[in-house]
């Protein structure tokens, strides 16, 4: 089976919102828990709210702790 995706472009709503669900899945398959705070800074990413460089500084700033 063939997949082809066209290149993400992170001003779009719709390729945000995949990239995050592609993301939580790839968590998930690794058997690795998603945190509930995560999952509110990927909507937040998925409705603009926040980019991704903001996105990868929650995430991080959450566990380095």
């Amino acid at each position: 089976m063939v997949c082809v995706r066209k290149r993400l472009d992170l001003n779009d709503l719709q390729d945000r919102k995949y990239a995050a669900l592609e993301a939580i899945a790839a968590q998930r398959l690794a058997r690795l828990a998603v945190d509930p705070g995560t999952i509110r800074d990927f909507d937040r990413f998925c409705s603009g709210e926040i980019d991704l460089v903001q996105l990868r500084a929650r995430v991080e700033n959450r566990f380095a702790s």
